[in-house]
């Protein structure tokens, strides 16, 4: 079975400015190829794969950089379409030189590209769209006019996309509630999640020279994410304003002069540290040194972030709010806890248990590391999305 792996293509792949869609989509590419069979990836990808040593994984890298997080929502969806564009292009030419059983794509609008190139030129690919984002009524934003255009993508875009591929892989159970509620038959979509890298993220031996080159203390709390709006990180800012512990955040966006100037103004940037984007391999040394994770999102889509997956594969309990999927990785009591968005007081309150209860960190933390590689490890992941494809090209009744 010869596969192509399209990805979102708008970000590098771990880069860590972002994209967690381009992260998915390569580590499923990369764990479907362990598992012998050829697998073709197109995406950006960073120098640090690139040299990777799997011979069934064959990356056609998009030599372009990153699209930048600072920038307008129009700039925002300039950049997504014309990411999706390249990543079409790329796939076009590909398509001409390989036979494929099957196309799996993760961008909507290349998917939607590559369906009427298949079709125009009478192949028979069989095509398969995940699905990440639940439908616009269900999101949360920032401004008035993105709904619109979101509500006209997903009119103009998904919708149609989803009666024309051969299957949906929905990323959890709510995405394929929504698809259902939208008319698509069930049998034509699959619950498979997104998945963690238990072998690269893992609990690192303490690092001092990390500490050394970031200026950190030895306790701290850690946020990794894009310093977005719907992050909520501003709430992160005010839970932590009167707890004697240091915050970590990592990550940029538009948002990262403005939470700087917020922690100022309350009078709290003694203790919490902006790093920007890191290296992978000082990320995972910050998960593993971290004592817990906070993740204070308003809203994300159908599936727990990457960014607590990874957490939890580097054995941190986790405080997430309850949008989206969180409460499926997060078990309230077991491995962290679960609040409302918004909720300062919420999430202060669990703070405060962490920081005054240390001993129930390293027991929670273990859990979570079990709950990763029980359920999001991408060998697991890997083999069930295996079995969906084979029955699609096999003709087999999913």
């Amino acid at each position: 079975m010869r596969i192509l792996i399209t990805s979102l293509g708008y970000f590098k792949v771990y880069d860590h400015t972002g994209g967690g869609v381009d992260s998915y989509a390569y580590n499923l590419a990369n764990s479907i190829a362990q598992h012998g069979y050829e697998v073709h990836f197109i995406g950006k990808i960073s120098r640090n794969l690139k040299n990777r040593n799997n011979e069934n994984l064959i990356i056609h890298s998009i030599e372009k950089n990153s699209c930048p997080l600072d920038t307008t929502f129009f700039g925002w969806s300039k950049n997504y379409f014309l990411s999706n564009y390249d990543i079409y292009q790329y796939a076009t030419r590909i398509i001409k030189k390989y036979e494929f059983d099957l196309i799996n794509s993760h961008g909507n609008v290349s998917a939607l590209f590559i369906y009427r190139n298949i079709k125009d030129k009478g192949g028979n690919n069989n095509l398969v769209y995940t699905f990440y984002n639940p439908s616009p009524d269900k999101f949360y934003f920032e401004k008035f006019h993105e709904r619109i255009i979101r509500k006209a993508m997903f009119s103009l875009i998904e919708k149609p996309l989803w009666s024309r591929v051969n299957h949906i892989i929905a990323i959890s159970e709510s995405l394929k509630k929504d698809l259902l509620s939208f008319n698509v038959d069930s049998k034509k979509v699959t619950v498979v999640p997104t998945g963690v890298d238990t072998n690269i993220f893992k609990k690192r031996d303490y690092n001092d020279k990390i500490l050394e080159k970031y200026d950190l203390p030895n306790y701290f709390c850690l946020f990794v994410g894009q310093l977005v709006k719907r992050k909520g990180v501003k709430y992160l800012l005010e839970a932590i304003k009167d707890i004697d512990f240091n915050l970590v955040v990592v990550g940029g966006g538009p948002q990262y002069e403005y939470l700087i100037n917020y922690a100022k103004k309350l009078k709290i940037i003694n203790k919490v540290h902006f790093l920007g984007s890191v290296p992978l391999s000082d990320l995972i040394h910050l998960y593993s040194m971290a004592k817990f994770f906070v993740y204070p999102s308003l809203a994300e889509g159908g599936n727990p972030t990457l960014a607590i997956l990874e957490a939890m594969s580097c054995e941190l309990p986790v405080i997430a709010t309850t949008a989206s999927a969180n409460p499926t990785a997060i078990k309230d009591g077991y491995n962290g806890f679960l609040v409302p968005p918004a909720n300062v007081k919420e999430l202060r309150d669990k703070i405060n248990f962490f920081v005054e209860n240390m001993n129930i960190c390293d027991r929670w933390g273990k859990n979570s590391r079990r709950i990763a590689k029980n359920k999001y490890d991408w060998k697991i992941i890997a083999g069930n999305t295996i079995k969906v494809f084979k029955k699609i090209v096999d003709g087999e009744n999913l």
